[in-house]
């Protein structure tokens, strides 16, 4: 079970997760979903102890447009340049959902962040969904919401957050390529300050 980034226009699939998979080059991430977890939100019944989602965000709204859960003044404070494309991110017999694409450093790093939406009939649905393919460690939650690591997602040069913010939909941003600094570092940061848009929205 996986699901990538379908992108429009971009050469560059960026998001992948499968179970038992190393990660790759050539712009297609098949990571070994990582054991372990922190503690935060309490396990939901269902879904192989993904944390329930007790406070769920309404991110309706940004569904219809991912690019726009990130300001001009994020965007610039994160040293990101603006949106590039629109795509769909997930494999449409696995889970899919509405995405947004930024090229970084001249074309070589990207980030995509959007919505797990959309599931298979009958598989898991939210993070219960992400922990079907594995354990992946737990961070601190991220404005409220939990969120877990998937640290080799995209690659040495890579990293990807999966954050639920509600027992159906998981907000992910992933990078590649990222070697200007720890590249979880980065989008930790794009993941908080793209929730805090989409809290303050709310």
């Amino acid at each position: 079970m996986r699901w990538v980034v379908v992108r429009i226009g971009l050469a560059v699939t960026v998001f992948a997760l499968v179970t038992g998979c190393s990660s790759s080059t050539g712009g297609t991430a098949e990571p070994t979903a990582p054991a372990g977890g922190a503690s935060g939100s309490a396990p939901s019944s269902a879904g192989g102890g993904a944390p329930k989602v007790t406070t769920p965000l309404d991110t309706t709204a940004f569904q219809q447009n991912p690019c726009s859960a990130l300001t001009p003044a994020q965007l610039s404070a994160l040293a990101v340049p603006g949106p590039t494309s629109k795509g769909t991110v997930g494999l449409p017999s696995q889970a899919s959902g509405p995405t947004c694409d930024l090229v970084m450093v001249a074309g070589s790093s990207v980030v995509s962040a959007g919505f797990l939406t959309n599931y298979q009939p009958g598989s898991p649905k939210g993070l219960a969904y992400v922990y079907s393919t594995g354990n992946p460690p737990r961070l601190p939650d991220i404005e409220g919401l939990p969120a877990v690591l998937l640290k080799d997602a995209q690659g040495a040069d890579g990293c990807q957050v999966d954050v639920g913010t509600s027992d159906d939909v998981v907000y992910v941003v992933g990078i590649v390529s990222w070697t200007a600094s720890d590249p979880c570092t980065k989008v930790e940061a794009i993941a908080t300050a793209a929730l805090t848009t989409m809290k303050s929205a709310g």
